[in-house]
């Protein structure tokens, strides 16, 4: 077994992530599939949206680390630490999108799901919750991960919102202008990376 500082702070990481609310998470991820379905609705595309924007939000407890001091001396740099929390975190919420594929399947309304757009939500959903939730642990502050989630789930609502007034903004579940997510999660994985360089940097 190795036991190189490396892959000892690596395991230290995984052990450290707080993975009962991603758990929540991605449990909720599957509720509107699995109640569209049990109520005989024909019509999945927004269950598919809430649970991968509600998704790539959660990833946003990868954030919350109580072991941040301790894992500070450690020779792998806070970005390498963050991105397998990330990883760590990401692996449940995939868990749950692929059940929600089997039911979809297993009730023949797959066809047609437009997986390409939703790739893209839950890439900006979780962009702005990671951005959100490691700016504010840079800052200081602790348990961020809930303002991080919260925060990808608003931000994609209130510009759906905000496209009924102004119709060059994308909105989620919908075609038109969708690429334009791209920009937003362009500029939010930007800040979520710059949040997770070491602080001497």
């Amino acid at each position: 077994m190795l036991t190189t500082p490396a892959v000892v702070a690596w395991r230290r990481t995984f052990r450290a992530i707080a993975l009962r609310p991603v758990i929540g998470v991605a449990v909720f991820c599957v509720v509107p599939t699995a109640w569209t379905l049990l109520r005989h609705g024909h019509d999945l595309r927004y269950a598919w949206v809430a649970a991968v924007v509600v998704g790539g939000a959660g990833l946003a407890f990868a954030v919350d680390d109580d072991a941040a001091v301790l894992l500070a001396a450690s020779p792998s740099p806070l970005f390498i630490r963050r991105a397998a929390r990330v990883f760590a975190a990401a692996v449940p919420v995939v868990a749950a999108w692929l059940v929600i594929i089997e039911l979809s399947a297993a009730t023949n309304r797959l066809d047609g799901a437009p997986v390409g757009l939703l790739g893209v939500e839950a890439l900006t959903a979780a962009g702005v919750a990671l951005a959100v939730a490691g700016t504010g642990r840079r800052a200081g502050n602790v348990g961020t991960g809930v303002s991080g989630f919260f925060a990808g789930i608003l931000t994609m609502a209130f510009v759906s919102a905000m496209s009924v007034q102004y119709p060059w903004l994308p909105r989620v579940g919908e075609a038109a202008h969708h690429e334009r997510w791209l920009w937003i999660a362009a500029a939010a994985w930007a800040a979520a990376l710059w949040s997770a360089r070491d602080e001497s940097r």
